[in-house]
């Protein structure tokens, strides 16, 4: 299974999805402005919580496949986890702030 998940990941097919959702979610986050409505903000944040999560289950599958030694010898995937811990972080504090 885990062969599999690598060719996967390791894919023309994944990496450029990933390209594909990195540009979209830059994009998304050009586009913040003041003075938005709350319907943009609450798109804007509903469609950045879903590219969070689309990030954290492609470092998830990469860890998956092809360990965490071999996902720590990439720079651009030390890059992209630590960026997505940095989500993980922001996620929880908002959910605490939205709680409290």
């Amino acid at each position: 299974m885990r062969a599999a998940l690598k060719f996967v990941v390791m894919g023309d097919v994944f990496d450029k999805s990933m390209v594909i959702s990195v540009t979209l979610n830059t994009v998304l986050m050009g586009m913040e402005k003041y003075g938005m409505t709350e319907e943009e903000k609450n798109f804007e944040e509903k469609a950045n919580m879903i590219f969070t999560w689309i990030f954290i289950m492609e470092m998830s599958l990469k860890l998956v496949a092809i360990g965490f030694k071999k996902y720590a010898d990439e720079a651009m995937n030390l890059l992209d986890g630590g960026i997505v811990l940095l989500s993980i972080v922001e996620m929880c504090l908002a959910s605490q702030k939205g709680a409290g």
